[in-house]
């Protein structure tokens, strides 16, 4: 069938356009996001599993800020690939190692996420093999950025550089900041699995808010936004210069986040007879901004397991201040009182809180059948003596509402007529990078068969603020064999902390190892679960009430009378 020129024309036309638009989609995702975020991870991938960069003669950091110019402005594949190609010349090649794909998966917890690799869309096939050779013929050898502590399984990061004195680096040191910190938490952080949000999402979306941070406070700042997206109660990170931005200066009193309200648990100083301060009190604005919407404000800048976690953390920054007073709204007794309150120096402060802690109640009688231990009080040297008095109750009550002191393994000697697993421990293995293994199990209870343990009940105290070793306290306590644990929902994290600098004189920080009971079931995020759950309500603080060891005490006279 014959055609005429103008059909024919038009298909060429047609046909143009359809060549053109593929081309500049093609062209369109070797944008800034997409360019950086796989250039990150090539970069992080060569730094630990590569044997050259391992040994640190090569300043891998001074490599990413010299490329990362040309990286950024990488346009098509071609000129991308050339980029990758220039990292993998200066890393060098890697010799075939017979034997590496001989791997021991038996202890396997997790893999490493290695697909990306094969991303035919933005590598080309020549950085696919170089890179694939590299994992595929990873031995083991030390590597100069990353350490196992001995005895621990945590990993330490003594040779990475803080650059102290950047405290507002430039754009290819915070792009530096951003690619060390998320490599570190791909390869080695034991609940990357149990993050709400998938890391490489967090990569493409904080590369444009590294590279536009304005100033120095807005650096530091995302850091911290950067750090929350772990979902970790240990990652909290640490800025000398944001911590006096906010201030050096407190108010003389703890707060603490019950029914959605920021309530007084404790004063540590009266500091004017004229503006008199009560435990209870609901603070409802400061400066004339109200605490709510500064807690929503302030959320997304701390890392926490769970809310309540994070709120817990709130409490502990909200009333910093560079100034000598601040102004309080506060809610008493259905009454609205402006107070002005004075601040207090940590030099000030520390003497008194330290003072307080030292003289609290180690062993209380609550009554003829029941005793009581603050675990948070109790040394390793008082353990025998204590719980040799303790055992002549019916009912001991275990209070670990605050960080114990690693006295379990000794009371459960107590507690156990032998020894019981508590808890499996996961580790990340420095030879193959991102590989978790179980490393140990371990027990707790007496050596050998011990038929006079105590065959009282047994109550474990717990709240939002048992955290970490007071969490892994909890899994020994809980194998004793008439144990319930009343109060609310733990922190949710659990296992020996890492942490490693950043660019700008920032510590970050995050759980270093897994923690799991015996079954396998995680605590993180999760946290100890109660057996009767129960919260510390204002009334009772008001009243000057521990719900939560009234509670117990129920429980225990109502097991007892029967």
């Amino acid at each position: 069938m014959k055609r005429s020129i103008k059909q024919i024309l038009t298909f060429i036309l047609l046909l143009s356009f359809l060549c053109t638009v593929n081309s500049q989609n093609v062209n369109d995702q070797f944008d800034l996001q997409n360019n950086l975020s796989r250039y990150a991870k090539v970069w992080g991938l060569l730094k630990y599993y590569h044997p050259e960069i391992a040994k640190g003669k090569i300043d891998w950091d001074s490599v990413l800020v010299v490329h990362l110019p040309s990286v950024k402005i990488a346009d098509t594949k071609v000129k991308y690939n050339s980029e990758l190609e220039k990292l993998l010349d200066i890393a060098g090649d890697v010799e075939i190692c017979d034997t590496c794909h001989i791997i021991n998966n038996d202890s396997i917890k997790r893999y490493p996420d290695l697909e990306w690799v094969k991303d035919t869309a933005f590598f080309s096939q020549s950085v696919i093999e170089r890179l694939e050779f590299i994992i595929n013929n990873k031995y083991p050898f030390d590597n100069f950025y990353v350490q196992s502590v001995e005895g621990i399984g945590c990993t330490s990061y003594e040779n990475e550089k803080a650059y102290s004195e950047m405290v507002y680096p430039s754009e290819e040191y915070r792009l530096l900041a951003l690619f060390r910190y998320w490599n570190v938490i791909n390869y080695y952080f034991p609940y990357k699995h149990l993050m709400d949000r998938k890391w490489n999402e967090v990569l493409m979306e904080f590369i444009p808010k590294f590279v536009n941070a304005s100033d120095t406070i807005d650096y530091h700042l995302l850091v911290f936004e950067l750090a929350a997206n772990i979902n970790d109660s240990h990652g909290i990170s640490m800025s000398p210069l944001l911590f006096a931005y906010w201030g050096n200066m407190f108010l003389p009193f703890s707060t603490s986040y019950y029914e959605s309200n920021t309530v007084i648990t404790k004063i540590y100083k009266q500091m004017d007879s004229m503006n008199v301060l009560k435990v209870g009190d609901i603070i409802v604005k400061l400066n004339n901004k109200l605490v709510s919407e500064l807690r929503q404000d302030w959320l997304k800048y701390f890392a926490g397991s769970n809310e309540k976690s994070k709120q817990a953390v709130i409490d502990l920054l909200l009333f910093r201040t560079n100034n000598d007073t601040i102004d309080i709204l506060i809610s008493r007794k259905n009454q609205m009182l402006n107070l002005k309150v004075k601040s207090l120096s940590i030099d000030e402060l520390k003497p008194i809180i330290i003072t307080e802690r030292s003289s609290g109640t180690i062993l209380k009688r609550i009554s003829i059948n029941i005793a009581y231990i603050n675990l948070a009080n109790l040394e390793k040297g008082d353990v025998d003596s204590i719980m040799h008095e303790a055992t002549q109750y019916e009912s001991i009550i275990f209070d670990l509402r605050g960080y114990s002191r690693n006295t379990m393994y000794q009371i459960s000697e107590y507690l156990n007529p032998e020894k019981k697993c508590f808890t499996l421990i996961y580790s990340p293995d420095l030879d193959f990078p991102g590989v978790f293994r179980y490393t140990d199990m371990l027990e707790v209870g007496p050596d050998s068969i011990n038929s006079n343990y105590y065959k009282g009940k047994v109550v474990v105290l717990i709240d939002i603020n048992t955290q970490s070793h007071g969490e892994f306290a909890c899994m020994a306590l809980q194998t004793a064999p008439d144990v319930t644990i009343i109060g609310s929902k733990t922190s949710g994290a659990d296992g020996n902390v890492s942490n490693f600098r950043l660019p700008g004189n920032i510590t970050v920080r995050f759980s270093g190892i897994g923690i799991a009971y015996p079954n396998g079931i995680e605590t993180q995020r999760i946290g100890i679960i109660p057996d009767i759950f129960i919260e510390q309500t204002i009334r009772g603080i008001i009243n000057k009430k521990d719900d939560v060891l009234e509670k117990a005490i129920t429980v225990l006279r109502q097991r007892n009378s029967f």
